[in-house]
């Protein structure tokens, strides 16, 4: 299967979620058809999944939206939608409710691929879309009038709609992850689901490992120590001596003009507002082998 074959299964999806109503708004990737469930039953739903074998792109979906969806299909009421969507806003873990066996299509997040983390608004911002945000307040204690309806259904669209062009820009980095499925004989939309950590370690056929010795460090024995900075050896002596974590605490440093930290990551400097201009510059010079 082509990757553009792949994509012609996208559903690009978003869910509201009210005191009293609950809506999920869908759209085709591949012929921007709309398709929108209001307050429907779990069949409905669950004949629109099986007729279509979606994969599901969102945005924060594998935290909120796919346990919405999985407790919607359970057959919970919008009453009780509620209540879950509330338990996750506030801090509660979807996988820890418990709605039976329920089987969800393939979900794509695109928040995965964002760093550092941006809302969807921002997104949209970025892009020049249209942010509107709906005038019901998200506490409104009332059902929907067929006005309050139109409102969220438009801005919930709004928000499906800026999942597109926000996808094709990761289109690059989406075919990339395709191509190591295919050379690791990954089904591909499940590979596609993962982060590019989860799926380097799929790829390798990485096996979990607990370890215990994050500060357990000593200087290699090859290092000449008397050449490294004496603040900075005496940062990373604290460190060993278990003064200091270097995950939370960086040393800043002025080396030749040039600012930055040392810290878990290694030594980071730059100059400050620094501009550098070149009509034979090769970035890919630094990559190549000799």
């Amino acid at each position: 299967m082509s990757f553009d074959e792949l994509l012609d299964r996208v559903w690009y999806y978003d869910i509201e979620i009210f005191a009293h109503d609950s809506l999920i708004v869908f759209i085709s990737h591949k012929t921007q058809e709309r398709v929108y469930f209001h307050n429907s039953i779990p069949n409905d739903i669950q004949n629109f999944l099986d007729i279509n074998d979606p994969i599901l792109i969102g945005y924060n979906c594998n935290n909120y939206d796919k346990w919405i969806l999985k407790c919607w299909l359970a057959g919970y009421t919008p009453e009780e939608l509620k209540e879950v969507n509330d338990y996750i806003i506030n801090g509660g873990k979807g996988w820890e409710i418990d709605c039976g066996r329920i089987n969800l299509p393939i979900h794509w997040d695109l928040f995965n691929e964002i760093n550092p983390r941006k809302s969807l608004k921002e997104c949209e911002g970025h892009m020049k879309l249209d942010i509107t945000e709906t005038t019901v307040p998200f506490d409104l204690p009332t059902k929907w009038t067929k006005q309050q309806f139109e409102e969220v259904l438009y801005y919930c669209t709004c928000d499906v709609k800026a999942l597109i062009p926000l996808f094709e820009k990761m289109r690059d980095g989406y075919l990339a992850k395709y191509t190591i499925c295919e050379m690791g004989n990954i089904p591909f939309d499940y590979g596609l689901s993962l982060t590019n950590a989860n799926l380097t370690a799929t790829f390798l056929h990485a096996e979990r490992k607990e370890h215990d010795d994050k500060n357990d460090y000593q200087y290699p024995s090859n290092f000449e120590l008397e050449k490294i900075l004496p603040e900075v050896k005496e940062y990373f002596d604290s460190f060993i001596r278990g003064e200091i974590d270097i995950d939370d605490k960086n040393l800043p440093i002025n080396l030749d003009g040039m600012r930055g930290n040392v810290g878990a990551g290694g030594i980071h400097l730059a100059l400050d507002n620094y501009i550098f201009e070149s009509e034979d510059f090769n970035v890919g010079d630094y990559y190549e082998q000799n």
